[in-house]
């Protein structure tokens, strides 16, 4: 599965929270399926590669520290 970074960030300065909560729940099904989820940096190389929770969970607090939701939680 793959996710483009610009994407996620779109939503995240869109405050488009429930398309984000959407694509956290997808990813949380594709890890519980043992897929593995690419997010495509805008030269098109992997710049993340998450196989597990943990990782998910990182990524998300990455992306709200960077992008600054206040209403997400």
């Amino acid at each position: 599965m793959e996710y483009k970074l610009s994407y996620i960030q779109n939503l995240l300065s869109e405050q488009n929270y429930l398309e984000f909560d959407r694509v956290l729940t997808d990813m949380l099904k594709a890890i519980n399926s043992k897929e593995k989820i690419e997010i495509i940096d805008s030269d098109g190389k992997v710049s993340s590669l998450i196989t597990s929770w943990d990782e998910l969970e990182y990524f998300k607090k990455i992306m709200i520290q960077i992008y600054g939701i206040y209403g997400y939680f």
